[in-house]
């Protein structure tokens, strides 16, 4: 992974945007505040795209130090990533622009290009350790489909899609499901038997208000939260608007569960997520005076990533962007994870997952990035400083009961392989094996019955549950 180029966007008193280099390979030029002189773009003239990005590029290579740092990141050698972000430190117009469409001279889309993709940032008042995280497997998604049923059930599908292909190809996952309409649920649940998905994927109804909401997705415990619902405007404020069954049985034209940014970054549930995806219009769109909800969450709550869209976007877009992006994540993740030992640490760097998608959401308009934004729409915002996860052994999350009789049952298959003859045949040893499906690697014995740590065959569990020194990302 490559360096990132940071480049700071700021208010000056009399409202005007500034824009310095924060971080980057800038040759040795001085960084320094410069103006920035952008107007928000007329989407409805022809390649109106790529003038706004074009703009946008004019302005930023003025500066000796950010034109410098921006062709040393597009030069990256092949096969590594140099991301680039545009950190947002005041409350300004430049927060509307459309950064992710950069463009440079010769046409290019920075963000559509491999090498560099485009991220926000936003300072937190989170302490750094809120950006680390202790971690035991299995990845937790959890997904509210707070919306009608067409669009929720293209949700699902895509979440399904994505999620099956990680789980197959070996990355232990749980999907939890919150669901607002009946036929939608039935649906899925009707797919979850017949595929045979029930012992990682669950699905309930979305709980009948706020309060209930809030206790549901903190006992889920998720690493990755989405969100799918519908984000309005009101009073200068952004919400989101999360349907119950009952709105929809009854044809409410509202939602029972409306939350603004405040409400949203206060969750108790977002202790312990990692990223939090908003599939809803303006999630990434800043009010008057604002900034966005997904802004607010890395800013406010301290959560290490959060994905919005600066417009509204159709059902199908959405859902598509969800699929790709949580494909390639996961492809990060199991990438990272397989063969880190206990005590080992990863660092995310999200914005390399954001390729994939744009790309895809590109193509879908016949690859016309010139005249269509939609590509462009999804923003990503991280903290200044990298998240890293340590793997930490799975039992350190377990009461010392429930270990000691995983423990007892593994002791009684171990010995069952010690005693079996060298020629038993291996069916045998395979199904006495089975017996410990799903237990931490440390409790599960070779096929010989010796425990992976030869040194101390014999584990132990903890004398005492210890969760209030447990560390999840997203917590202070």
């Amino acid at each position: 992974m490559g360096d990132r180029t940071v480049i700071s966007l700021h208010a000056s008193y009399q409202d005007a945007a500034l824009f310095r280099l924060d971080k980057g390979q800038a040759n040795g030029h001085e960084a320094i505040l410069q103006p920035l002189d952008c107007d928000p773009p007329d989407w409805s003239v022809p390649q109106s795209v790529r003038q706004h990005g074009q703009r946008l590029w004019a302005q930023l290579r003025q500066d000796q130090a950010v034109a410098a740092a921006l062709q040393n990141a597009l030069a990256a050698p092949p096969g590594e990533i140099s991301p680039i972000f545009f950190r947002i430190a005041g409350v300004s117009d430049s927060e509307l622009l459309s950064w992710e469409t950069l463009c440079s001279d010769a046409g290019k889309f920075v963000s559509l290009e491999r090498v560099s993709p485009i991220g926000r940032m936003a300072d937190s008042t989170r302490p750094l350790s809120a950006n680390t995280a202790e971690f035991s497997l299995p990845l937790r998604l959890v997904a509210v489909l707070g919306v009608r049923e067409d669009s929720g059930l293209s949700e699902w599908l895509a979440l399904k899609q994505t999620a099956v292909r990680a789980h197959d190809a070996g990355l232990e996952l749980e999907m939890q499901l919150f669901v607002a309409s009946e036929a939608t649920l039935a649906t899925i649940r009707g797919e979850i038997d017949a595929d045979g998905l029930e012992a990682w994927i669950q699905a309930d109804e979305v709980p009948p208000n706020l309060a209930e909401l809030e206790r549901a997705l903190a006992d889920a415990r998720a690493n990755i939260l989405h969100l799918s619902c519908h984000g309005r405007t009101s009073a200068g404020m952004t919400e989101l608007h999360i349907a119950t069954p009952l709105d929809i049985a009854t044809g409410a034209s509202g939602s029972s569960i409306q939350l603004t940014g405040s409400d949203l970054a206060s969750m108790p549930g977002l202790d312990g997520v990692w990223l939090v995806t908003l599939s809803c219009c303006k999630s990434g769109q800043a009010p008057a005076n604002g900034h966005s909800l997904a802004h607010l969450l890395v800013s406010e709550r301290g959560v290490p990533a959060a994905i919005g869209m600066l417009e509204p976007v159709n059902a199908s877009d959405a859902s598509s962007f969800a699929a790709d992006f949580y494909q390639a994540l996961f492809g990060l993740l199991d990438d990272g994870l397989s063969g880190l030992a206990f005590g080992q640490s990863l660092e995310i760097e999200w914005a390399a997952a954001l390729h994939a998608p744009r790309r895809s959401l590109c193509q879908r308009y016949q690859g016309d990035a010139e005249n269509n934004r939609e590509w462009a729409l999804p923003l990503l915002y991280v903290r200044p400083d990298a998240f890293v996860l340590t793997l930490e052994d799975a039992s350190h999350r377990m009461d010392p009961e429930t270990f000691a009789l995983m423990q007892r049952k593994a002791d009684l298959v171990a010995g069952q392989l010690r005693v079996m003859q060298v020629d038993a045949p291996e069916d045998m040893r395979d199904a006495l094996l089975d017996l410990l499906d799903g237990y931490p690697p440390e409790l599960v014995p070779d096929r010989n019955g010796n425990f992976p740590h030869a040194s101390a065959p014999e584990l132990h569990p903890p004398t005492q549950p210890e969760p209030a020194t447990e560390h999840r990302a997203g917590v202070g």
